[in-house]
């Protein structure tokens, strides 16, 4: 996880996760996405979605992508929450007034 600090000087959003999914692990391994959805027990439209950014990583994904890919559910949480953080703090624009300041 890269912290809000450096997410907030970052010009070009983190990496979506299912991108990362798809590039590092499912495609060099040759699998069709209706095959790995299969083993995860999800649709395919499903896995689609996830792949192409349409919706994100939640933590009972994490924990299949952990089981496929041999990496920690953390990982893909991790990448996720930067994907969102960095969103969020191009989208909020409200000042909000610290508490330390009252």
């Amino acid at each position: 996880m890269v912290g809000g600090a450096d997410l907030n000087r970052m010009r070009r959003p983190p990496t979506h996760p299912g991108e990362v999914f798809e590039k590092e692990f499912r495609k060099p391994r040759g699998l069709s996405q209706a095959e790995v959805a299969r083993r995860m027990g999800m649709t395919a439209n499903r896995l689609n979605e996830l792949v192409v950014g349409k919706r994100g990583v939640t933590p009972e994904t994490a924990v299949l992508l952990s089981a496929l890919t041999g990496m920690s559910p953390q990982f893909w949480l991790y990448m996720q929450a930067d994907h969102d953080i960095w969103h969020a703090l191009r989208a909020t624009k409200a000042p909000v007034k610290p508490i330390s300041e009252e």
